[in-house]
């Protein structure tokens, strides 16, 4: 039931992190830069999701100790995932001190 509610956690929350990237590029690069952010900001969760498909089988390959198995590969996945979550935690403001763009100015306003 855990592993259930958690897999919907992430289902739910996966469009709002798709959709988020924008607004994070406006806020914190210039105009120049802001396709180069969502590039990497869009491409990351699917790096991240192509590198779990990946790792999965390669730490479950056999059914002879499936329970200590699949245990390994959810710390695998709780500690990559806690581990930028706990940065995330540190970061105070949510634009910088200065806009970097006119643009930025005017979508504070």
């Amino acid at each position: 039931n855990i592993l259930m509610c958690g897999q919907c956690l992430c289902a739910i929350a996966q469009p709002f992190l798709m959709f988020v990237t924008t607004k994070f590029a406006n806020s914190w690069f210039s105009e120049d830069q802001r396709a180069l952010a969502n590039t990497i900001a869009l491409g990351s969760n699917t790096l991240g999701i192509l590198i779990g498909a990946f790792i999965s089988p390669i730490i479950v390959n056999s059914e002879v100790k499936f329970v200590s198995e699949m245990c390994l590969l959810h710390l695998v996945c709780s500690i990559s995932s806690i581990v930028p979550a706990l940065m995330g935690c540190f970061i105070l403001r949510s634009t910088p001190k200065q806009p970097p763009s006119y643009g930025a100015i005017l979508s504070n306003n």
